[in-house]
């Protein structure tokens, strides 16, 4: 059986207005593109989000030593 290459309008929507789609989503989406020149724009999309997520743990986790620190 092979997967139907057309896309339902669900599975190419974007994510709501006024929130942006997180790694998974992205990730979702550039593993059933079929345009390649899509497909690197939605891994360019994937690695911001990526980052964006790392970025925020990094800060998080600074955030919790510096307030450790000033505890003790």
């Amino acid at each position: 059986m092979t997967p139907d290459p057309k896309r339902s309008r669900k599975e190419t929507r974007s994510a709501p207005v006024g929130r942006s789609p997180d790694w998974r989503e992205l990730a979702q989406a550039a593993a059933t593109e079929q345009d390649p020149t899509k497909v690197l724009e939605r891994a360019r999309q994937l690695i911001r989000a990526l980052d964006a997520e790392s970025q925020e743990r990094m800060e998080h986790l600074h955030e919790g030593k510096n307030g450790h620190k000033a505890a003790s």
